[in-house]
């Protein structure tokens, strides 16, 4: 998700260039359960 792709830095996105920019992640799966409205306008 688009959080992810800021959230995980650079240098972990080298190490893991096989990771899904979408893929499934506790951000999408807290939006799921409780999206809280501070993750929301963050």
């Amino acid at each position: 998700c688009q959080r992810c792709d800021t959230a995980i830095p650079l240098e972990r996105l080298r190490t893991l260039p096989m990771i899904p920019l979408c893929m499934p992640c506790q951000h999408d799966r807290e939006q799921t359960t409780t999206p809280t409205r501070q993750e929301q306008e963050v």
